[in-house]
């Protein structure tokens, strides 16, 4: 939740300081509907309080939405939001990778868990978490001409290749096929 709420701060403050907001699309009204409709239903909901806790995300998630579909985005954003997206999931194999090798327990029944304290990633959700930068370091990959840029992002995706292997998710693996075919 306090994830969601940053996020719409920083699109507000976005918002705010260009001085311009795009109309909604068209779907964006389809989806106000459903959310509508959403809000109707809950009004004979029996579980009352699962209901409402429902309600209230999806109402967030919705806000959110909104404020994306509206925000002014430009190249530049979208370039930096790809930049975050590869060093985290390259931070994030780094930690696994060495979590691994410096750790007894990482491996349950042949699979990579990464855990801190209380938080304890399924390798599923983990392995699953690298298709889109997959998806980005290869067609990085395949666009950019310059050699050095190649082999980075070519060291990329064997470094994210091996973290979903050592998660050993089918799923992840069946996904990242789809994205090479």
């Amino acid at each position: 939740r306090a994830r969601r709420t940053s996020c719409a701060a920083a699109l507000l403050g976005g918002m705010l300081l260009r001085r311009h907001v795009y109309a909604p699309p068209r779907s964006w009204y389809a989806w106000l509907a459903a959310v509508g409709f959403m809000v109707l239903t809950a009004l004979w909901s029996i579980n009352v309080e699962h209901t409402m806790l429902a309600l209230q995300q999806m109402l967030q998630v919705f806000a959110l939405a909104t404020l994306l579909a509206l925000y002014p985005l430009q190249l530049s954003d979208v370039k930096n939001l790809i930049r975050i997206v590869i060093a985290s999931a390259a931070l994030a194999a780094l930690y696994a990778d060495w979590f691994a090798r410096g750790n007894a327990n990482a491996f349950d029944m042949g699979r990579l868990v990464v855990y801190s304290g209380n938080l304890y990633l399924d390798p599923n959700v983990f392995g699953a978490t690298f298709l889109l930068p997959i998806s980005l370091v290869v067609t990085a990959f395949l666009a950019d001409r310059r050699p050095a840029m190649r082999l980075l992002h070519g060291g990329l995706f064997a470094l994210f290749m091996v973290t979903l292997l050592l998660s050993a998710s089918r799923g992840a693996l069946l996904g990242v096929g789809v994205v090479l075919i």
